[in-house]
């Protein structure tokens, strides 16, 4: 429909319980109208939200209950961890998942079938230089032949000599790959994302976006989280056969700051 909503919690410290791993944990986050439970069973290959907000003014009221199916016998997790010079670190955990469950938002239902819908792990923990800058971009889709493709792509301020985060799935397989720039094209929103190697050639068109922009003399921060379509072609590293990409919804961030 084109429409935008923000569903957010302001609470004390002590009223939000963060996970120490993925791999048995529960995230539990709530106020007085609202909350927001992430249990993490990756011993049994699942993730679970569950989630409740009440709508006001203008923004409905949100139920979420989804499984996020990510079996580690089927689908290789990407879990990277490497400094940033001088003294920081990255550490990220992504992985496609396979969405069961329902999304109520006012009166419309939204139903997800694992044999149909799939969805983005973006798990992550880093200690930021000062000075920070990244640009993502990611899809998880189905094709028409059935396989089950997903991409994620990150220009950040880890060193360019060594290995990235850039990887490629396919049936739940990880590809690594050579790095892809992620390149402003345009109009605002419109991003080139492409590699040296020819392996990924991609257009991303933003069709909204969240914008957090501050101005606080030493700490500053412009960023956009995008969400749009990607078009193009990504190739298999492994057995060269190229994907057509259409009109597939994914995010894209930019983000610069200074903390």
């Amino acid at each position: 429909t084109g429409k935008k909503y923000d569903w957010s919690i302001v609470t004390l410290p002590w009223r939000v319980r963060m996970p120490d791993t993925l791999w048995n944990a529960r995230l539990v986050c709530e106020d007085r109208r609202n909350s927001v439970l992430f249990e993490h069973c990756l011993e049994k290959g699942y993730h679970r939200i569950k989630a409740s907000f009440a709508g006001e003014n203008d923004t409905p009221p949100l139920q979420i209950d989804l499984m996020l199916h990510q079996p580690l016998d089927q689908i290789d997790p990407l879990v990277f961890s490497m400094p940033i010079k001088p003294a920081h670190h990255t550490y990220t955990h992504k992985s496609p998942v396979r969405l069961e469950g329902t999304v109520r938002i006012g009166g419309d239902t939204f139903e997800y079938t694992p044999e149909r819908d799939l969805g983005n792990l973006d798990e992550q923990l880093t200690y930021y230089p000062y000075l920070t800058r990244w640009r993502w971009a990611s899809f998880a889709t189905r094709i028409d032949t059935g396989r089950e493709i997903m991409i994620n792509l990150v220009n950040q301020m880890t060193p360019p000599e060594e290995p990235g985060e850039d990887a490629l799935w396919i049936d739940g397989k990880i590809r690594l790959l050579n790095p892809a720039a992620i390149t402003p094209a345009g109009s605002p929103g419109r991003y080139e994302i492409r590699s040296a190697d020819g392996g990924i050639d991609l257009v991303f068109t933003a069709e909204g976006s969240r914008r957090e922009k501050h101005q606080l003399i030493l700490a500053a921060m412009d960023y956009y989280q995008y969400f749009g379509r990607f078009q193009g072609q990504v190739k298999d590293p492994v057995d060269g056969q190229t994907y057509r990409i259409r009109d597939v919804y994914g995010p894209l961030e930019d983000m610069r700051a200074r903390f």
